[in-house]
């Protein structure tokens, strides 16, 4: 399918929204549709050249939309739920997450420093124990 996006080809250039193409669902996908994306300190990290990441690409792994479409194998998400996406889901096992506190998760909390993944972007990965998910940073060609 096509979508918009506005891609990161280089630093001191400004985005470029351009039309993509973008995969469906895969089994155990769900395509989330969005509708506001977060650009934290590691996109800027890569908008100034510091870090080094294959381009062109859709800066912001963080982000909140509402589900389009669901893979065969989701449980607990379906077309029309509104979903928070985040590159570091919570783990819904420990104190904090089944106390409805998923942002104080504490295996989360515990890993010091994360990279965030380089997975193409195809769709969000749904949690099994929550309504997060993983999103991911698309990489490739127009």
């Amino acid at each position: 399918m096509r979508v918009r996006a506005a891609l990161f080809e280089a630093p001191g250039v400004p985005l470029v929204v351009r039309e993509i193409d973008l995969e469906g669902p895969g089994p155990g996908d769900a395509l989330v549709r969005i509708d506001a994306v977060g650009i934290c300190g590691s996109d800027l990290h890569v908008v100034k050249g510091e870090w080094v990441r294959p381009r062109p690409m859709v800066l912001g792994h963080e982000g909140a939309g509402v589900v389009e479409a669901v893979g065969a194998d989701v449980e607990g998400l379906e077309p029309g739920d509104r979903v928070i996406l985040s590159w570091a889901p919570a783990c819904g096992e420990c104190g904090p997450c089944l106390a409805g506190r998923p942002t104080a998760c504490l295996p989360l909390r515990a890993t010091p420093t994360r990279t965030p993944p380089r997975i193409p972007m195809r769709s969000a990965r749904p949690s099994r124990t929550r309504r997060s998910a993983t999103s991911t940073a698309w990489c490739g060609r127009p």
